[in-house]
């Protein structure tokens, strides 16, 4: 279908930015997309895509790192 919109041009470059979204219909159709789940409370009928965050942030190393024995008991529910 082929549609003739007004799109407010600060509206479109914000949902552009946090998306890295370039493209019109591209935009369009995730905002729809994301419209249809947040109203229906239902899962994305789509997988998202992998990646947009990518260059957004970093984790530092010590992210790796195992976590402490005491820890990782309680998690699981264990007396330390």
């Amino acid at each position: 279908m082929q549609i003739t919109l007004n799109i407010d041009e600060k509206l479109f470059g914000e949902a552009s930015r946090l998306t890295g979204i370039q493209e019109y219909t591209a935009l369009i159709h995730e905002g729809l997309k994301s419209l249809i789940v947040s109203q229906s409370g239902k899962n994305p009928p789509f997988r998202r895509p992998i990646g947009l965050a990518k260059n957004r942030f970093q984790l530092s190393p010590e992210f790796f790192e195992e976590l402490p024995e005491e820890l990782l008991n309680a998690f699981e529910g264990k007396n330390s």
